[in-house]
């Protein structure tokens, strides 16, 4: 945590999301759409972008 900084450790709440619903159609065989796909690519682009600030 030291290490990353509190930015990046907070951004770890954010992919609870995209990790439930991999898990709803994984193992619950649920299917997706389209806001699905939308939604984590909004996530895990601020995950990105947010420790790519950091690092700088």
């Amino acid at each position: 945590m030291r290490a990353a900084g509190p930015t990046v450790g907070a951004s770890v709440t954010y992919l609870i999301p995209v990790v439930s619903v991999a898990l709803g159609v994984l193992v619950l065989h649920e299917r997706l759409q389209w806001p699905q796909f939308v939604g984590a690519a909004v996530v895990l682009t601020a995950a990105v972008l947010i420790g790519r600030s950091r690092r700088r």
